[in-house]
């Protein structure tokens, strides 16, 4: 079996077949089962009722809680998101440096934001 590059155009159509049949396996259908799963879960946790934190840890329960849920909605469409990127030439020209962590400048960022000033 040839090892397939994500970063080499020659195997972009081949990659792309890979993933589209995979959507369409078992396999795939009971990573989606699960993943919905957590999403309806995380969805039932940010309707439940919060009222016994108090308004710092409740924005910053909720902005995880978001996050946690919008990661997971990401997941569920990286094979058709990534057969979309394989179309564009310019996805081989990107720098794909992707962050996965905060760095301390947008986790700093994000605390300003979620967080009151205090005096």
């Amino acid at each position: 079996m040839k090892n397939l590059d994500l970063k080499n155009p020659e195997h972009s159509k081949q990659i792309q077949d890979i993933l589209r049949a995979g959507v369409n396996t078992e396999f795939w259908d009971i990573i989606k089962q699960r993943l919905e799963s957590t999403i309806d879960s995380l969805q039932d946790q940010l309707d439940s009722d919060m009222s016994g934190y108090v308004a710092e840890e409740y924005k910053i329960r909720n902005e995880v809680l978001k996050a946690k849920k919008l990661d997971r909605k990401d997941i569920l469409e990286l094979p058709r998101d990534l057969v979309k990127e394989l179309d564009n030439p310019d996805f081989f020209k990107q720098d794909r440096e992707e962050e996965v962590y905060d760095t301390a400048k947008t986790l700093e960022e994000t605390i300003k934001r979620v967080l009151p000033k205090r005096n």
